[in-house]
């Protein structure tokens, strides 16, 4: 089980940690990693082709705010999964070099590589 924290301004940061197969990654959040949300290698690779001609797009994973056009909104319409996992997934392909990341006049912004 590795950890590390979520991608976020004005210290929301959180730490999660993730365990990986062949098939999937798990998240495991909360205060104890009692929570835990799974995703297949097969929607992330769905997920980077979706972004990979969008350009520079948002996080936008508010759960009372989703915004358009944004990584939490894909969870939200796409993956029927709460928005607030973006945050987790978008630091994991971060690390893995699967996308770019930058702070844009407090936005938070991706780009696949």
């Amino acid at each position: 089980m590795e950890k590390m924290y979520t991608l976020a301004r004005g210290g929301r940061a959180r730490l999660f940690s993730y365990n990986e197969n062949n098939i999937e990654l798990q998240i495991l959040t909360g205060q104890d990693f009692e929570s835990e949300f799974y995703i297949s290698h097969k929607e992330i690779a769905e997920l980077l082709e979706y972004f990979k001609t969008k350009g520079w797009f948002i996080l936008g994973n508010q759960i009372d705010n989703v915004k358009p056009n944004g990584l939490g909104n894909y969870f939200k319409t796409i993956l029927k999964v709460s928005p607030k996992y973006a945050s987790h997934i978008a630091a994991y392909l971060v690390k893995k070099e699967k996308l770019l990341f930058r702070d844009d006049n407090g936005l938070l912004e991706f780009k696949v590589k």
